[in-house]
């Protein structure tokens, strides 16, 4: 009997913003498939183990493409799902963790994707997305009444055109594209309305009010609040 394929959301950092559910599912799962990146690092691993004992699960770590080439990231993604067959065949239940929500610009949605075409059951654990989190940490509602919530990929290339959109904008997953990003606050007067939530949760976090020169790491979201609704109306 084949085993069953769960992505397993673990939220943005902070251990306690993990899910009962994630945890309950993670127990239950023998083989747990962890992003790894080209440094060794794992941190959705590192966030789930503080809730969860593994030293009776088989940790794989699997290193995913990050490139804008499709074709190649689409042979990666294939490479990746067929390890996890290989281990379902063989009976055995496997969760792949996700940093903040599997929803959300998330390479784990693609492997369920090729799983489940594939005959095998899958399932999602939903997870506290990232820039809930920083709302939360920074005490400020991103979107209230009539309010409009934006959310992309700091590489899109619609990005100046929603920077029109009256409302909150959050951009996430910038990297390398950051300084470009910036420009485009700063050339839309946003600056001052503009705040950068840096690995929230985690022990390196920073919070930078406004857009200045500083190196944001990859692990970085900007909440723009370009509208605000009158309490009183």
């Amino acid at each position: 009997m084949n085993g069953k394929f769960y992505g397993v959301s673990v939220g943005p950092g902070d251990p306690e913003l993990i899910t009962v559910k994630a945890v309950n599912t993670i127990k239950k799962c023998s083989i747990i498939i962890v992003p790894q990146t080209k440094n060794e690092n794992m941190l959705a691993l590192s966030i789930a183990q503080k809730s969860v004992d593994m030293t009776d699960k088989l940790i794989v770590p699997v290193r995913f493409l990050m490139s804008h080439d499709i074709e190649k990231t689409q042979e990666n993604h294939k490479r990746s799902a067929e390890t996890i067959m290989e281990y379902l065949r063989q009976g055995h239940d496997v969760a792949m963790l996700n940093i903040g929500d599997i929803s959300i610009y998330s390479t784990c949605s693609y492997i369920l994707n090729i799983i489940e075409k594939n005959g095998f059951e899958t399932e999602v654990c939903a997870g506290v997305p990232s820039f809930c989190a920083a709302a939360a940490r920074l005490k400020k509602p991103l979107v209230s009444r009539k309010e409009v919530l934006v959310v992309a990929p700091g590489y899109t290339d619609e990005l100046e055109s929603l920077m029109s959109v009256n409302g909150t904008k959050v951009i996430m997953k910038s990297g390398k594209h950051m300084n470009r990003v910036k420009k485009l606050v700063e050339k839309y007067g946003m600056s001052d309305n503009t705040i950068i939530v840096e690995s929230c949760g985690l022990e390196n976090e920073r919070i930078h009010y406004g857009i200045d020169e500083t190196e944001n790491g990859y692990f970085s979201l900007m909440i723009i609040k370009t509208s605000e609704e009158n309490d009183n109306a």
